[in-house]
């Protein structure tokens, strides 16, 4: 069972940031259903939306906050409900 989880990140500009997010998710990825990037007045919102066992859920917030907060970045998780 897999479920949609959308990782949303915002902090100061940083042209890698995507890629980073995208390079923490790599052990956990089932597929990339979405990504989109808003650069606007020196910030940055990235929202990825994945596929994902549900029991990995834990270690990707993890993941990812060890690879986004160094960078000033705050992230966030919404996990879609039912199965997908």
């Amino acid at each position: 069972m897999k479920r949609q989880v959308l990782i949303l990140a915002s902090g100061p500009l940083k042209p890698s940031g995507d890629t980073l997010m995208l390079q923490a998710l790599i052990p956990f990825l089932h597929e990339v259903l979405e990504k989109q990037r808003i650069d606007i007045a020196d910030h940055s919102i990235i929202a990825i939306l994945i596929n994902c066992d549900p029991a990995h859920i834990p270690a990707i917030l993890e993941d990812v906050r060890k690879v986004m907060e160094p960078l000033k970045f705050d992230v966030a998780i919404e996990i879609q409900e039912g199965e997908k």
